[in-house]
């Protein structure tokens, strides 16, 4: 059987990988339920990288914050936010996965980004260990 990391070895792993390949510090965090800094953090990166008609309104990221067992990555490169992820339990015992982008593109953010989350949230449901 392959060999799954832990969450804390995970979240090394990918942000140290993160950080060689974008060549700067990168960190990634994690949020459990509504935030209001990170609403305007996923409004201000769908500005940038959605056509208005694909955006989401504040008002509905707000309304997808509140929803039970809402989950969101967030990375930054040198404290900067680049890059969201977050989905929420569409029903008893299944996680949707709502929205995600990246402002770096070709650089492996977005996959290992889905990659550590999808492991990750695993973990996450059995064990409800999140870092901050």
């Amino acid at each position: 059987m392959r060999y799954i990391p832990g969450f804390p070895e995970m979240l090394r792993l990918a942000e140290t990988k993160l950080t060689h390949r974008l060549d700067g510090k990168t960190r990634i965090r994690f949020i459990k339920g509504y935030d209001e800094g990170v609403q305007a953090i996923i409004h201000s990166i769908d500005r940038e990288k959605f056509r208005e008609e694909l955006r989401y309104t504040p008002l509905e990221i707000e309304q997808r914050m509140m929803k039970p067992g809402f989950l969101c990555l967030l990375v930054y490169l040198e404290d900067k936010p680049i890059a969201f992820e977050y989905g929420y339990d569409e029903s008893d015992g299944v996680y949707f996965s709502d929205s995600q982008a990246t402002l770096i593109e070709g650089k492996g953010v977005g996959t290992t980004q889905f990659a550590r989350d999808t492991v990750s949230l695993q973990k996450w449901l059995q064990t409800d260990q999140v870092v901050h």
